[in-house]
């Protein structure tokens, strides 16, 4: 096993560390946190070629669950752009109503495979059957990432019909799905709040929609500012 062994949380790395070296760490767990807080922040703002999407979930909880999406947009530059956008608030050219996903509602779950979002028809009352940043709907751009995972992103499709991306997506929750490579795009995967899927899963339903509902209660672009440094007297 390349003569390594996984230790496990911090507090049995810390008693491996004692019984194998004598070692006792007397550093101040807010130097640990910091450290681990600027780790994280770099990851998500500096990643090259991708971007982060930030999802709060009202799932009728006293406060919304925050999800972080991070988008593929080395792979799918088009789709990204069009969700990232859909995130933010998008205005149509003539329009004076931004239009995207805050106010609309988790629709659809299927247990063990995916739940469904993202339908702006019924948020915003349009004719269409769907709406895209594009107009209505655009082409499948890459079938690169496979279904092998849960919490990956992707487009949905109208009767699973190629290339009729628009606004709805989906999050799935068991994988392998298989029979969706190839013919659905994924441009996303969740890095954070993936817990409050497994929560909704769990939800009763009819006819596949979830009870209680479910919003979107904010959606937007996602980056970490800087915190200040951390001042601390030193301990023996």
């Amino acid at each position: 096993m390349n003569q390594t062994e996984y230790i496990g949380s911090t507090d049995q790395f810390v008693e491996w560390a004692l019984q194998q070296f004598r070692y006792t760490d007397r550093t101040s767990s807010l130097i640990y946190k910091k450290l681990a807080s600027d780790a994280h922040r770099k990851a998500v703002n500096e990643t090259a070629g991708r971007s982060y999407v930030q999802l709060k979930i009202n799932t009728g909880a006293a406060l919304p669950s925050p999800v972080v999406i991070e988008l593929f947009e080395d792979i799918c530059p088009k789709t990204c752009e069009n969700f990232r956008k859909l995130c933010e608030g998008f205005k149509p050219e003539g329009s004076q109503e931004a239009i995207g996903y805050s106010g609309t509602e988790i629709h659809r779950v299927v247990k063990g495979m995916y739940v469904q979002a993202g339908d702006l028809n019924k948020a915003h009352g349009f004719q269409a059957a769907g709406y895209s940043i594009y107009g209505n709907e655009f082409a499948d751009e890459s079938f690169q990432v496979k279904h092998t995972e849960a919490g990956l992103v992707g487009m949905c499709k109208k009767n699973g019909k190629a290339h009729s991306n628009e606004c709805q997506f989906y999050v799935t929750l068991g994988a392998p799905l298989s029979f969706l490579d190839n013919q659905c795009v994924i441009f996303g995967r969740v890095v954070e709040g993936f817990r409050v899927f497994k929560l909704i899963e769990k939800m009763e339903t009819m006819n596949e929609y979830p009870h209680p509902p479910v919003t979107i209660q904010d959606a937007g672009k996602f980056g970490i500012e800087k915190k200040s440094i951390i001042k601390q007297t030193p301990t023996n």
